[in-house]
């Protein structure tokens, strides 16, 4: 793009397979894919607009006016059909839309104080659930269709709430002392993975018992995470910071639980976490000595990542706020693991 055709980025996400990733800015919104890697969409407006999300690789996604020129009013979800490139439907509220998420049959949109969720298919509503200050529009689901998983924060501090609509079921976690500042369910909702605003611990979650099942530490220094992110197979999560470096983490199998509950050394897998040379104290020493460290990280230059994994477990794709798209390869060689860069593009 031409430095007249150049966007600020206002919004950036990728969408629920990583097969394509969105940026709105302040003249309109730009779809890539990512393999192989090229513009698919380029949509030019006379304002800007503050939010893009996609359904799947559909034609129908949801967009939100933002910015200091808005298209749309910021407080307007605009259902948008980008076939025939025009508004096919739109929900209104009295405050601003933080975020909004898409599964084939329903939409998730909230705002600072509320979760509303719709049916896809008429735009009528489905439940409302009312939360802490969500100033950032903090809200994950699932995305294959025979789990319907919500996350959203609770109403007090620390606290997340999951909603297994399928199973007519909630829970109400005590996730950390700190406000949250990320969460994210794995795809089939099994999992939740949150961090709170000290971004130091990450911990994973059971949705469907709502007990804690790993606890693991990204760093020491306290930083703001944007990403958490289970991998296809739910074998890895990978977090991103403001600090530049991606951590990526194994996470316990029913398998690996197995072996602890009934001491059966003898079943390994192909890597395992670092871990303190103290950590057999654990019941001793402070947590910090028994902490589960990532496996391997991957440093960058940039403040601002958001990170997926690809179609395959040891493939992640980064996108930035400053416009650069990267694929790194996790290699395993004899239980020694390194982030390889394969690929790098500046789209905006």
């Amino acid at each position: 793009m031409t430095n007249s055709e150049n966007q600020n980025i206002l919004n950036i996400c990728f969408n629920q397979d990583s097969s394509c990733f969105a940026y709105s800015g302040n003249n309109g919104f730009t779809v890539y894919s990512c393999d192989p890697f090229r513009q698919s969409i380029k949509r030019l407006f006379n304002g800007s607009i503050g939010i893009v999300s996609m359904l799947f690789r559909c034609n129908v996604m949801a967009i939100v006016g933002g910015g200091e020129n808005p298209e749309f009013s910021p407080n307007k979800v605009i259902i948008w059909d980008d076939h025939s490139q025009k508004s096919i439907g739109e929900l209104s509220f009295r405050t601003q839309v933080k975020s909004v998420k898409l599964r084939r049959e329903s939409i998730i949109i909230a705002l600072e104080h509320r979760t509303y969720i719709y049916n896809f298919s008429d735009l009528k509503p489905r439940n409302t659930i009312d939360t802490r200050s969500n100033p950032n529009g903090i809200v994950s689901i699932s995305i294959i269709s025979n789990s319907s998983v919500v996350a959203t924060l609770g109403m007090n501090k620390g606290v997340v709430r999951i909603e297994h609509y399928q199973l007519n079921k909630t829970h109400i976690i005590e996730a950390h002392e700190s406000e949250i500042q990320c969460l994210n369910l794995s795809n089939n909702g099994k999992y939740l993975a949150t961090a709170s605003t000290l971004g130091t611990i990450i911990r994973i979650w059971d949705t469907y018992t709502g007990e804690k099942v790993q606890e693991l530490r990204r760093g020491t220094e306290p930083a703001t995470i944007y990403s958490l992110v289970f991998s296809q197979d739910n074998k890895y999560l990978a977090c991103s910071s403001n600090t530049g470096t991606i951590h990526i983490f194994k996470l316990k199998t029913d398998r690996d639980r197995f072996s602890e509950l009934y001491n059966l050394s003898n079943i390994k897998d192909d890597v395992d976490n670092s871990k303190s040379s103290l950590s057999l104290l654990k019941g001793y020493l402070p947590t910090y000595f028994s902490s589960e460290w990532s496996f391997v990280q991957y440093r960058t230059k940039h403040s601002k990542i958001f990170v997926s994994f690809g179609k395959e477990n040891n493939k992640l794709l980064l996108i930035t706020d400053d416009g650069f798209f990267y694929k790194i390869s996790i290699e395993f060689n004899n239980n020694i693991c390194k982030c390889v860069e394969e690929e790098q593009y500046k789209f905006s």
